[in-house]
This record gives C-alpha cells, sequence and structure tokens, in this order.
C-alpha cells in the first residue's frame, strides 16, 4: 500500500524474530487510528510474511500495511535509517517509529494535528511514568 502524499506512517524497524510478532498487534493496535498505513520491517528471515498479515488484521489495520524486509546487521541505527527512507519512499512526510514491543498512548491528542503544528523535525514522546522521553 502506498499512503498518499503528506501521510503519516508508522514503521516498526526491529522486528527481530519469530517471538516479537505475538506482540506486533498490540503495537500496531495503539497507533491504528492514528496513522494513514503501517510499514513493518522485519530484520529476521524467520519471520514469515503470513504471521505479519495475521498481526496485522487482529489489530485492526486491515490492507493498511506493507512489508520491508531489512537484513539485520547488529545495527540498530541502520535499521532505523532503512526505514525511515522506506516510509519517505513511500511517500510519507511524517515516519513515527514504534518497537513491537511498545505502545503510544494519545489519551485526547490528535496526532496529525500535532504534527503539523511544530517546525521541528523531530517528535518527542514521553515515557508513561514520566522518567525520560524518546524520538518517535
Amino acid at each position: 500500500m502506498r499512503p498518499r502524499a503528506g501521510a503519516v506512517v508508522i514503521v516498526s524497524p526491529t522486528l527481530v524474530g519469530p517471538g516479537t510478532v505475538d506482540v506486533l498487534d498490540l503495537a500496531l493496535e495503539s497507533v491504528r487510528d492514528q496513522v494513514d498505513s503501517c510499514i513493518l520491517i522485519p530484520t529476521s528471515k524467520d519471520v514469515l510474511d503470513r504471521d505479519l498479515h495475521h498481526a496485522a488484521v487482529r489489530a485492526g489495520v486491515g490492507k493498511r500495511y506493507s512489508v520491508s524486509r531489512f537484513e539485520w546487521c547488529d545495527d540498530f541505527s541502520a535499521a532505523r535509517n532503512f526505514a525511515l527512507d522506506v516510509a519517505a519512499g513511500a511517500g510519507a512526510t511524517w515516519a513515527v517509529t514504534l518497537d513491537t514491543d511498545e505502545r503510544l498512548h494519545f489519551d485526547d491528542v490528535d496526532l496529525r494535528q500535532r504534527l503539523t503544528e511544530p517546525a521541528a523535525a523531530v517528535l518527542l514522546v514521553m515515557q508513561a511514568d514520566g522518567s525520560y522521553a524518546k524520538e518517535r
């Protein structure tokens, strides 16, 4: 699926093994109403497309996802940069990274609206307990 120009895309660059597919649906579900599409980036050859499809269906993103594989090279920054390149190539203006074991809680925040407000190139998301913020 190619998102429309200016779309917000969720990118999951650290899907490192078959066990992570079991929680992928929860990560996708946490953002499904805030993004236009989801790009799943498995970094393990053991992750099967059919398992990714089932996770996407369970999360309610249906056909609003695509898969781009990245061969793991022991470098999280390379996986993240690959993910951002894939999102840009898909026409996304914004890419929000989300690891499979993370969840975003929006409360009453509209992500699309929030991303139109700042002049910054990065959105910091606060840890639920307020202990730190992380680039997303």
